[in-house]
């Protein structure tokens, strides 16, 4: 399902924009703003192409099988770290903070209707993505002010933090559970879908996690060895 071309080639650029972010995670920590910096360069080609290159008429900007959709996830991947960078600025529980993060979500589903039936939204259908974004620092935002809270309740701290542990699984294999799912009669399709999608996520991050370890401790036993045979000499 890996080897393009193919119906979840979407996958591999999510894979690939993993491992732009962790790049600019690891220079952000030795370069001061770089983050920043890269989410403005970035939000600037994202504008670029869609007012130079992309075609605007039809409804097309939420299509994952789009490289377009691109843009929306690496923004999306720095906003949640720019969050947490700065989470001293977003640690403070506001009662009004459940409702908002409700209005920005009802925006991002206004704008979605607006472009995908108005023709009149289509050169501006990039707003859509925009609301997207507002929402999700919405969500960003209450979720972090909660975050203390979670921790003092072991099993939803718990629950919580496996399930952000396996966030990258879980969309690897939503599609093709959901493909082989989705004729199953409402609701129990949707019991068996989510059950299905967070065990066979749960498979695979363990699985990662044990290669991941193999192949730590065959670099360790390397150097180690290395190390040795210095001494030795």
């Amino acid at each position: 399902m890996f080897v393009y071309p193919t119906h979840y080639i979407f996958i591999v650029w999510l894979i690939l924009c993993y491992c732009l972010f962790y790049v600019i995670a690891y220079v952000d920590k030795h370069v001061r703003n770089f983050l920043e910096i890269s989410m403005g360069v970035i939000f600037v080609a994202w504008m670029l192409v869609f007012a130079i290159f992309y075609d605007k008429t039809a409804y097309s900007v939420d299509n994952v099988y789009e490289p377009f959709i691109l843009f929306l996830y690496m923004e999306s991947m720095l906003l949640g770290a720019l969050i947490k960078k700065h989470s001293h600025k977003f640690g403070q529980f506001k009662i009004y903070k459940p409702f908002v993060t409700v209005a920005g979500a009802g925006l991002y589903f206004v704008s979605k209707i607006l472009v995908s039936k108005i023709n009149a939204f289509l050169p501006i259908q990039v707003i859509s993505q925009m609301a997207i974004l507002i929402a999700l620092f919405l969500i960003f935002d209450l979720l972090m002010s909660l975050e203390n809270k979670f921790q003092k309740l072991p099993i939803l701290g718990g629950v919580a933090k496996h399930i952000s542990n396996i966030t990258l699984q879980i969309y690897i294999v939503q599609f093709v559970v959901i493909a082989y799912l989705k004729k199953l009669v409402f609701p129990l399709n949707l019991v068996i879908v989510v059950i299905c999608i967070i065990a066979g996520a749960s498979a695979l991050y363990y699985a990662e996690c044990f290669i991941r370890k193999g192949i730590n401790y065959l670099i360790a036993k390397a150097r180690k060895g290395k190390t040795n045979a210095k001494g030795t000499n």
